[in-house]
């Protein structure tokens, strides 16, 4: 046999026996364990956010989309523009492919008869037109009025520092591998976290060119707290003049609850104008100043800041469940990698 040959197979049941060791070693490196903890929240008590709306959007195919909304009238519900378009910015859902749940709280519970009629879906005329996601706004009219209590929108712009609460049934936990977010981990239960709101120039040079006057951010430097995949249109509360006001919407980031990173909202004052004719019933909150904001810089680790008086909130952010990136599985030690790659199994490189 040629000496080649020899080397080439010794080198190979060397590579049998590392591998077979550090898999001995180590079982649990084969399927890391997804991390629900960096998004941060925690679930909401049932009949604290009675505003809170879940939407279920029916797609061409069949599938189901997942977005929020809040009701600001008793026949009107306040969400974001994008879950009724498609990548190109084609709006492709209507009021026909609505499902809206006034009030939820627990998605298990809910029944047919929970459900709100949506005779007409309204996008800001200005959508996406400067940039994706500006004037990120849609109305639904309700066929009838609700008993349900509508929130209220602050009137002033928010501080930097201010405390908000986003709420949402988004997602709850990330690969920690590929820190991508975990499509099987949509809440159950409408979640909510507390979290600052940051300066325009901040916000401006984390999230990049895109971030337009029409857009806020919130969310603490060093991450581990913000709104994920499922929680588009969902509300961002602040707490003025002894209540909760919506100061914006969720709708987009770059990952979820990531370092150097923000959750960008549709801010609620550039659409006040064009929310206000359409809908002049709308609650106004005139109070000027925050009543909370942070101390420290540094996120909590254990909970969410104190609200006074009401529920502090949730998860939510970008884009919505149907279009979440699946979870990639990355495993195995360097040695099987090696001896896959002269097995010629695979050519990909697989992350441990």
């Amino acid at each position: 046999m040629p000496k080649t040959i020899t080397r080439r197979l010794r080198r190979f049941s060397f590579l049998l026996l590392i591998a077979f060791i550090a898999a001995w070693h180590s079982p649990t490196q084969a399927e890391p364990r997804p991390q629900a903890r960096i998004i941060g929240g925690h679930a909401a008590k049932a009949s604290a956010w009675p505003s809170a709306t879940l939407l279920k959007l029916r797609l061409a195919n069949g599938d189901t989309r997942l977005c929020a909304g809040n009701l600001i009238a008793s026949t009107w519900i306040l969400t974001v523009a994008h879950c009724f378009h498609d990548q190109n910015n084609k709006q492709i859902i209507f009021a026909a492919d609505v499902t809206a749940y006034p009030g939820a709280s627990d998605v298990g519970a809910l029944s047919p008869g929970d459900s709100a009629t949506v005779v007409s879906v309204f996008i800001h005329p200005q959508f996406a037109e400067a940039a994706d996601f500006d004037y990120d706004f849609a109305l639904l009219e309700l066929a009838y009025p609700l008993d349900t209590p509508a929130a209220s929108l602050a009137r002033a712009r928010p501080e930097t520092d201010e405390l908000a609460t986003a709420i949402g049934w988004g997602i709850q936990a990330l690969n920690p591998v590929s820190l991508q977010p975990l499509s099987g981990s949509l809440a159950q239960q409408l979640q909510q976290v507390t979290i600052p709101v940051t300066s325009d120039a901040e916000c401006r040079e984390a999230m990049g060119g895109g971030v337009t006057d029409n857009m806020l951010c919130a969310g603490y430097k060093e991450g581990g707290k913000d709104s994920c995949n499922g929680d588009s249109g969902g509300p961002l509360m602040v707490y003025r003049d002894g209540r909760y006001s919506q100061i914006g919407l969720v709708s987009f980031g770059i990952g979820c609850a990531q370092p150097n990173r923000y959750g960008v909202y549709a801010r609620l004052t550039s659409a006040l104008p064009w929310i206000t004719e359409l809908v002049p019933q709308a609650i106004l909150n005139t109070a000027p100043r925050a009543e909370r904001k942070q101390v420290s810089r540094l996120a909590p680790e254990n909970s969410d800041n104190a609200t006074p008086a009401a529920p502090t909130n949730t998860n939510l952010k970008g884009d919505e469940g149907a279009l979440d990136p699946q979870p990639r599985s990355g495993g195995g030690s360097m040695a099987w990698l090696e001896l896959l790659g002269l097995l010629r199994l695979s050519r990909a490189r697989v992350r441990s």
